[in-house]
């Protein structure tokens, strides 16, 4: 399991381009991707949970990922969600 601390970076709420964007290259793993957040968490290959995102007017999230390819949707997934679009 990896555990990575992200800024969301971009305007929120997120835009349904991005959160769709970020859907398609997170199921493209086989991993299960989250955002945890103090109060929960977020399916990071659910579009409805990372149009949420800017719901919970946080910026900072822990980006987890579990699995046979973790490492590599880490290294691709957290540079996606620092940008600024």
């Amino acid at each position: 399991m990896i555990r990575q601390e992200v800024l969301i970076a971009g305007s929120l709420p997120m835009t349904r381009e991005r959160a769709g964007r970020l859907v398609r290259v997170a199921n493209g793993f086989d991993c299960r991707i989250l955002l945890e957040y103090e109060h929960g968490s977020i399916n990071g290959k659910s579009l409805l949970g990372l149009l949420s995102v800017g719901r919970q007017s946080l910026r900072r999230y822990v980006l987890v990922t579990e699995g046979n390819d973790e490492a590599e949707a880490a290294a691709t997934l957290a540079p996606l969600l620092e940008a600024e679009s």
